[in-house]
């Protein structure tokens, strides 16, 4: 850390990066500039940080107990203006203002001239800042304006671990910087190497030196003093880069730990882990193959013959039902452990939705939502879930909520927004429209799975299977689900990853991304199920169709639990009340349902 806090120090302006792992030192070198600049050379500083909620912590979390461990006086009130702008203001040592304000908003980061700039978690800045009336641009480009008065003295500091590939803001600065890598001495032949994890043995917590062979300890490794080397020497910007195996804080049989289960879960087609693994503890940029989302022969080579209807490994159906304006397009699949999907069944309801409702409902009923699917055992299994997607045609999305409504025990409304409009693969809200309940999906987080998935070889955890030709897997539905791309955007200066439509219809890329969705919503109870979720003994075919009741942000799921008897008074959230011969009055909506 010397080097680079003496770069960040140097007298005179200048641009510094930290492209660093987590947890090993980056805050404690910003905390460390701070304290310098505000005894020996106070001028007005400015912190950047990714959300208001990290600008709060910062300002009470590390820079209070900083001046008070460090004795430096603080002047004023540590001030919290979350309803002008997320801003929190001090001044260090009673001559060095210091602000903390968030990435995400114009007027924070154009306030007033500064000499010190830093950006904390750079990588997970938003693209662009929105002003009161219009996007203004990068925030990095607003806040360095903000140097301008200070000429060649002001000093600017960019930290952060790495992100995805192509998108990654600290990525891009440290390529263009002078790229000095952190190498460490060999305890035994004192030669020098970036320790990375294809030198490691995970069972003895050791890593091998490239130029004697011999395998040493972290102690051993990091006893010995390294150097930082530069790959491109006499820029004008200094880069540094290290992972977590040159940092005292991080212990290597942890990270091995998690880098075992992160390659466990990817073999299950989940990709979150190895991706905050990379990320954070090797400081390297997540990338991924997408070579099968263009090769539809590839795909249909895959196509099997399940025997029977469902395959023995599955657990629990699923269906996904993409709206359209003359007809409904259905998918169902067969969710087994280690999240392997077995594609079962595909196809088409004709009919307008706007005046064809109660003839398609019924058909879907009978087609999908009350249907038996025969094991190979002879018993039968019923859906468990399905989504409907409510905004895909025009003026039938309070139908859609009214019918899903009434069928609430398996049915539930459900729409795609992109990466930009909703934070986190799904989220559980209320239709502005309807009222009613909806999930809302990150298409582009399930369309990068549904990529991940394609990438594993069948039978292998995770894997996708597809059924045979006659069951509506033909060449048009595999056409339609390679109908996007990914590609490389650059917006404003930043480059991000959007998937571009190539082709007209995208309907069973829709349907996959839904039933992706669905299982990530239900993940908890599918796989809580120990076998597979089998059909009453002489059930009928049909389930009943009473609206499960349910307010303004709560679900009461009939089939989960029982219903209170008559007479019965329950209050609280997600409860009802019920009286003999009284409609139940529920939710902040207080609508009521007759039992």
């Amino acid at each position: 850390m010397r080097e680079v806090q003496s770069a960040i120090l140097a007298p005179g302006g200048g641009e510094v990066v930290v492209d660093w792992a987590s947890q090993c030192g980056k805050s404690e070198l910003l905390l460390n500039s701070l304290l310098f600049w505000s005894a020996l050379d106070p001028a007005p500083g400015l912190m950047v940080v990714p959300d208001w909620k990290a600008a709060q912590s910062f300002s009470v979390d590390r820079i209070r107990p900083m001046l008070r461990d460090a004795a430096i006086s603080t002047k004023g009130e540590l001030r919290d203006e979350r309803a002008v702008d997320s801003v929190f203001h001090m001044t260090l040592g009673s001559q060095m203002p210091l602000t903390v304000v968030h990435a995400g908003g114009a007027s924070a980061l154009s306030m007033r001239p500064i000499k010190y700039l830093i950006f904390d978690e750079v990588s997970r800045f938003p693209g662009s800042v929105k002003g009161r009336r219009s996007d203004e641009g990068d925030p990095l480009g607003l806040a360095r304006i903000r140097t301008t008065t200070f000429g060649g003295s002001a000093k600017i500091v960019y930290t952060s671990s790495p992100v995805e590939a192509g998108s990654c803001r600290i990525s891009e600065l440290y390529e263009q910087s002078t790229q000095e890598k952190w190498h460490s001495r060999c305890p035994h032949c004192s030669s020098l190497q970036i320790l990375r994890l294809s030198e490691m043995d995970f069972e003895a917590n050791t890593c091998r030196c490239l130029a004697c062979g011999r395998e040493s300890t972290q102690d051993a490794w990091q006893g010995r003093s390294g150097e930082w080397l530069a790959e491109n020497p006499g820029h004008a910007r200094r880069g540094f880069w290290t992972n977590c195996f040159s940092s005292p804080f991080v212990r290597w049989a942890v990270v091995f730990e998690e880098y075992r289960s992160a390659v466990h879960l990817k073999r299950q087609g989940d990709y979150a882990s190895l991706r905050v693994t990379l990320n954070t503890r090797l400081a390297e940029t997540f990338t991924t193959k997408v070579e099968l989302m263009s090769d539809p022969q590839a795909l249909m080579a895959r196509r099997e013959d399940y025997g029977c209807e469902v395959p023995d490994p599955v657990r629990v159906i699923v269906a996904g039902v993409d709206t359209q304006s003359t007809w409904l397009e259905w998918l169902v699949c067969g969710i087994a452990p280690q999240s392997e999907l077995f594609l079962l069944d595909r196809g088409q309801i004709d009919g307008r939705i706007e005046s064809d409702a109660e003839r398609i409902y019924s058909e879907l009923d009978a087609q999908v939502l009350n249907r038996r699917w025969h094991r190979s055992d002879g018993k039968l299994m019923p859906l468990f879930r399905a989504f409907q997607d409510a905004g895909g045609a025009s003026g039938a999305t309070g139908i859609v909520h009214r019918f899903c409504h009434q069928r609430a025990h398996v049915l539930s409304a459900y729409i795609g927004r992109s990466g930009t409009d909703i934070v986190g693969p799904w989220k559980r809200t209320i239709s502005p429209q309807t009222h009613g309940r909806l999930y809302q999906a990150n298409v582009s987080h399930y369309k990068q799975q549904l990529a991940d998935k394609l990438e594993i070889e069948p039978g292998e955890p995770g894997s996708i299977h597809f059924g045979p030709e006659e069951r509506g897997f033909d060449q048009e539905f595999f056409l339609q689900l390679l109908s996007e791309r990914k590609e490389m955007k650059l917006s404003r200066g930043v480059r991000t990853t959007v998937w571009r439509p190539i082709r007209d219809r995208s309907e069973a890329l829709d349907l996959v991304v839904m039933v992706l969705c669905l299982v990530d919503v239900f993940r908890t109870r599918i796989d809580q199920a120990a076998g597979p979720q089998l059909a009453a003994e002489g059930s009928s075919s049909e389930r009943p169709g009473v609206p499960a009741p349910w307010g303004a942000r709560n679900a009461v799921d009939l089939y989960a639990e029982p219903a209170a008897p008559i007479g019965a008074k329950r209050f609280g959230r997600g409860q009802y009340l019920q009286q003999a011969g009284v409609p139940g009055r529920f939710g902040a909506l207080n609508r009521g349902f007759q039992w």
